[in-house]
């Protein structure tokens, strides 16, 4: 610690400085050193880094930036892994090669943020070479590589490389020294938010538990907080994500800003979804506001277009929203896949409908078979007349266990508005009770808005006690109207139908004028 001291350009007696700190408590001895050492007690560490995030920032990060910088210079190798995270661009490419080149995760974390820290409009090519041996041997490595084929989008990718990790046997987390214990936590994280890019919900749910659990305490914990909120509202299961997003808070007092930014993207994304499934649109635009734009390196950014496409849905701003959401699409095409596509094909084929332009919608989902995009699947067969297509959906996905709550809910609605449609008025009561119970054990509200008015108004009349009312919902909140198809006529059937308009319009003429 003393030679730590030396590095620190505003302490002018490092040694004095040292004993001042010993004599107070602050510091403590560690044994089994050939020269005398001092460490902070973790407690004491702990506390002190959260009170300088808040406090001084910029002296915190200038410190780190020098005892980083003092460690290469003395050849240290160990030391720069530790402080990696919170350096800049110069921090990082200032790094000896000497000492990249003797540390594999200081070389793969320097790729990595090479890539995070580039425009989002220069497509990045995933470099993999020197990590894959490394990664079936070391879990730093593992992550690493996990990492750097998530910001290259290749999500179905990442979430093969963890697996061999996330079988492993769980260790008593009691058992375990504070840096095993965060190593184990970090690496839950990344896990589990590379199966949440790849669309394994179910998986990541379960590796991000045990992330929040091994990493109490610190900023893991709060990631994974997050990142479960996220998780939980992205399937519309809103009493949990809400019970996510209140942890998350809780986290966001006690550790600085910085030290958890995906969290807070994470957990706004979160509350814009839970307020939009309530039918709180000012809540969830309240959200939005807080988020912005999604930044350069935001992981996250898909769900954050997500949540604006569907606010913009029920505020009644369908051009607008398709509009902003494609826009920012094109800056972030590099990373388009995973349940970052699944998400951003149905809301834009949903603006897309709203808009009056079924064949567009079509084009976006028509050929998906993901339960993600089920329900505006369904949708666009309801709203074009095509009332035993959506019934089929409704039936092939309705009651699927792999099926998002919020889907089956709007496949439930869509399925009544169909029966109803069809004169099958049982069929369209058993399926509006399936939907009337999902709202009542998720919470949610916003599918009973999927629907036409005039449709809304049938579903209405099927006497299925509801959560809602549903003529005021009709009133409020006209998302939908039902679109006709196109029809294409060729020249010959053009020419044909004009020439019989014409003869129509001079048979009526002699009426008018007589």
């Amino acid at each position: 610690m003393v030679s730590s001291a030396v590095a620190l350009p505003q302490v002018t007696d490092p040694i004095g400085f040292v004993d001042t700190l010993e004599s107070a408590g602050l510091v403590e001895s560690e044994p089994g050193t050939d020269e005398p050492t001092r460490r902070y007690p973790v407690a004491v560490e702990e506390s002190l880094l959260r009170s300088a995030a808040i406090e001084c920032p910029d002296e915190l990060q200038a410190a780190r930036v020098t005892l980083v910088r003092y460690s290469l210079d003395r050849g240290d190798a160990r030391c720069p892994g530790r402080f990696l995270a919170p350096l800049g661009d110069a921090s990082i490419d200032g790094i000896p090669a000497e000492v990249v080149d003797s540390n594999p995760a200081v070389a793969a974390i320097r790729r990595l943020h090479r890539k995070c820290a580039s425009p989002r409009d220069v497509p990045t090519a995933v470099d993999s070479s020197g990590m894959a041996a490394d990664a079936s041997r070391e879990p730093d490595a593992t992550i690493m590589h996990a990492m750097n084929l998530r910001v290259g989008g290749q999500f179905d990718e990442a979430a093969e490389v963890c697996d061999a990790l996330a079988s492993e046997p769980v260790p008593v987390f009691e058992k375990l020294d504070d840096t095993a214990r965060y190593a184990h936590a970090f690496c839950y994280l990344h896990i589990g938010i590379s199966y949440l890019l790849a669309d394994r919900t179910g998986e990541a749910t379960i590796m991000l538990r045990r992330a929040h659990i091994s990493g109490a305490g610190t900023s893991v914990e709060r990631d994974a907080a997050g990142t479960l909120a996220l998780t939980h509202a992205v399937r519309g299961a809103t009493y949990d994500a809400q019970l996510w997003i209140d942890a998350e808070r809780e986290q966001r007092s006690l550790l600085s800003e910085t030290s958890g930014a995906q969290a807070k993207t994470a957990g706004l994304v979160a509350s814009a979804l839970v307020a939009l499934d309530r039918l709180l649109p000012d809540r969830a635009f309240g959200s939005l506001v807080e988020l912005g734009v999604p930044r350069e390196t935001e992981e996250l950014w898909a769900f954050v277009l997500y949540a604006s496409g569907q606010y913009a849905l029920l505020a009644g701003l369908p051009a607008d929203g398709l509009r902003y959401v494609e826009s920012e699409m094109r800056t972030f095409s590099r990373a388009y896949g995973g349940i970052s596509g699944q998400l951003l094909d149905a809301v834009r084929a949903d603006l897309n409908l709203a808009l009056g332009h079924p064949d567009q919608a079509a084009q976006l989902v028509g050929r998906s078979t993901d339960p993600l995009t089920a329900a505006v699947r369904a949708r666009i067969c309801l709203l074009t007349g095509d009332f035993v297509g959506a019934e089929t959906i409704v039936y092939s996905y309705g009651e699927d266990p792999q099926c998002p709550l919020r889907v089956s809910m709007e496949l439930f609605v869509i399925g009544a508005a169909a029966a109803c449609s069809l004169g099958r008025r049982a069929d369209a009561r058993r399926h509006m009770s399936r939907a009337a119970a999902r709202s009542r054990q998720t919470g949610m509200l916003r599918p009973f808005t999927g629907l036409a008015p005039s449709m809304t108004r049938e579903v209405a009349a099927l006497g299925v006690e509801l959560p809602v009312d549903l003529a005021q919902i009709a009133a409020e909140f006209v998302t939908f109207r039902p679109s006709r198809p196109v029809v294409r006529l060729t020249p010959r059937e053009r020419a044909v139908l004009d020439g019989l308009l014409a003869g129509a319009a001079r048979e009526r003429l002699p009426r008018l004028s007589s």
